[in-house]
């Protein structure tokens, strides 16, 4: 098949990019895309009999992202781990969309979401950042809120009565510990997988609210 015939679709992972920040709650966008690679590398749940025979990785290394690229299933994925710090996850996004030409509609975006209790994950498509500052800035730089998010629940099941802006800013750059890092680790693997699902059926199908190996409702 040729490139013009296939389809390229980007899944980047945002997040603090740092030693000091592994494990923490604004990181789980890129602890999902290590997931997914090790799933891609040990070939879980082929989407196709000939993907194994498709699979290639090519893995790379850019001043604001780690890169993975692979064909499978007529399509051409780049999944990347931002290096930037979440509030500038714009600058990876515009940078990988530009150079591989992507459509806005063909961006999958792996982030944080303080207002989803950890284990659940949401599947958007053109909706606001409804504060997540990574996600503005995105917006900010492509000028357009028309592509793909993956929601990854990160609210502990213990939180405050009232949860402030500043308990919330002061959470999601913690270190995980105990139950909440489990059940942190837990959501990405299913998260990982819930993508790889998605690349394999059209992502539109995809949409809506999921909770362990369940889909609880419609977006």
């Amino acid at each position: 098949m040729s490139k013009e015939q296939t389809t390229s679709i980007l899944v980047i992972g945002v997040g603090n990019y740092g030693g000091e920040y592994e494990n923490t709650p604004h990181n789980i966008g890129l602890v999902v895309i290590d997931e997914l690679i090790q799933r891609i590398k040990k070939h879980k749940t082929p989407l196709r009999q000939d993907y194994e025979k498709q699979l290639r990785i090519k893995e790379y290394e850019k001043s604001y992202a780690f890169i993975y690229e692979w064909d499978a299933d007529g399509k051409h994925i780049i999944a990347a781990r931002s290096k930037t710090f979440m509030n500038e996850s714009g600058t990876a996004v515009q940078l990988l969309a530009k150079s591989y030409k992507l459509k806005d509609e063909n961006l999958w975006i792996v982030h944080d979401d303080i207002d989803l209790p950890i284990g659940q994950v949401k599947v958007q498509f053109d909706r606001s950042a409804a504060g997540h500052k990574g996600v503005q800035d995105i917006v900010n730089k492509l000028g357009t809120q028309k592509f793909y998010r993956f929601r990854v629940g990160v609210r502990p099941e213990r939180t405050p009565t009232t949860r402030t802006r500043k308990w919330m800013n002061n959470f999601v750059i913690k270190k995980l510990r105990g139950k909440n890092k489990e059940l942190y680790e837990q959501s990405a693997k299913y998260t990982a997988e819930l993508i790889q699902r998605a690349l394999g059926n059209s992502t539109g199908k995809m949409l809506g609210s999921y909770t362990a190996q369940q889909k609880s409702s419609p977006a």
